[in-house]
C-alpha cells in the first residue's frame, strides 16, 4: 500500500506505484505455493 500512498501524498504518479502492487501480489500468488509445495 505505500507504493500507493506515497505518490498520492507528494503528488506523484499513480499508476506506477498501483500496478507495482499488482505485479507484487501475482508474483507473491503464484510464487508461495510453489515454494510451499517444494519445502513441505
Amino acid at each position: 500500500m505505500n507504493t500507493i500512498i506515497f505518490p498520492a501524498a507528494y503528488g506523484g504518479d499513480l499508476t506506477t506505484g498501483a500496478s507495482m502492487a499488482v505485479i507484487s501480489n501475482i508474483v507473491g500468488l503464484i510464487s508461495v505455493p510453489v515454494i510451499l509445495s517444494l519445502v513441505l
